[in-house]
């Protein structure tokens, strides 16, 4: 077991010690397990409050930047970063105060990003890292129930480990 995992380790580009194994997480019996946090791939980081994205506009959350998903290695050519809720939601609610003045209710409805604070609203490029900032700081209220994050990429090795599902410990705790 420990061969394959280096080996995946090698094709990642992050290196696994000699007793570390990749552990799968059950958040909710509903949805498919995710990589527990305490397991998750170097090359995948998050930040309740980055200092390399906009400050949060989200009400009660202004003295933080918003939150970020910072992947580096073969995971800078994903396509897709969320955040998601136990209940796998990836849509802010339609009545949180980030949907209600970002977008018309046809736009939540059709599921366009710019409604929803748990999608990238901006991004970043650092030294061989990719910042991707969410529209509301994980200590912010819309950010209390956020416990996963999912990565979708155009290579099917990308999710070899993981299926693209992350598990975060709490919205409000560094991840890597």
């Amino acid at each position: 077991m420990y061969k394959f995992l280096a080996s995946l380790a090698i094709i990642f580009g992050f290196a696994l010690a000699a007793n570390a194994e990749i552990k799968m997480c059950t958040q909710s019996p509903r949805f498919k397990p995710c990589v527990c946090y305490n397991t998750v791939p170097k090359s995948i980081k998050y930040r309740p409050s980055d200092p390399n994205c906009p400050m949060s506009r989200y009400p009660g959350d202004t003295n933080n930047h918003v939150a970020s998903v910072i992947l580096s290695g073969k995971f800078q050519s994903a396509f897709s970063t969320v955040v998601r809720t136990r209940s796998n939601a990836d849509r802010s609610p339609r009545n949180d105060w980030f949907s209600r003045t970002h977008c018309t209710l046809e736009e939540h409805n059709a599921g366009e990003r710019k409604c929803s604070a748990w999608k990238v609203q901006d991004e970043y490029d650092g030294e061989g890292v990719r910042g991707l900032c969410f529209g509301a700081s994980g200590y912010s209220k819309v950010f209390e129930q956020i416990r996963r994050i999912t990565i979708k990429a155009t290579s099917r090795r990308l999710h070899k480990v993981g299926g693209g599902r992350y598990c975060l410990k709490k919205p409000t705790v560094n991840l890597n």
